[in-house]
């Protein structure tokens, strides 16, 4: 009888640890893929922005192409506005391969006299994907 007696006692202990084991992993497992599914919707999201700098860098390039060519920067500055009244534009700035600023949106320089620190340009000279 003491013998059954410890026997369902130690049953019972393990039969607990291992409910307590099974459940502690299923909820790390829980956390990990959350994680994952979190880490991933950013990358998408990050990815899915890029893309669109990409893509609406070279449309303004291709807007102001002529309008450089022939120094029009009145009509530059005008489309520069035009692009920063759209939801996902906070600013919008036109410069050379030196960094100078030709043209922004807000007026704020006069053309060729103000060098840039502009992260977004620097990243687009490194990774070649802009250049034009």
């Amino acid at each position: 009888m003491i013998h059954a007696r410890s026997l369902s006692r130690l049953m019972g202990r393990l039969s607990v640890r291992f409910t307590v084991l099974t459940g502690g992993m299923l909820v790390v497992l829980a956390l990990v893929l959350a994680l994952f599914n979190t880490l991933g919707s950013r990358w998408a999201l990050w990815r899915e922005m890029e893309a669109s700098v990409v893509a609406l860098s070279r449309f303004s390039a291709i807007l102001v192409d002529d309008d450089l060519q022939n120094i029009r920067l009145n009509k530059i500055s005008g489309l520069l506005q035009q692009f920063s009244t759209l939801d996902d534009i906070t600013e919008a700035r036109l410069l050379d391969k030196y960094r100078r600023v030709v043209a922004d949106a807000a007026g704020r320089f006069v053309p060729f006299s103000a060098v840039s620190k502009d992260d977004l340009f620097d990243e687009a000279v490194r990774s070649r994907t802009i250049a034009m």
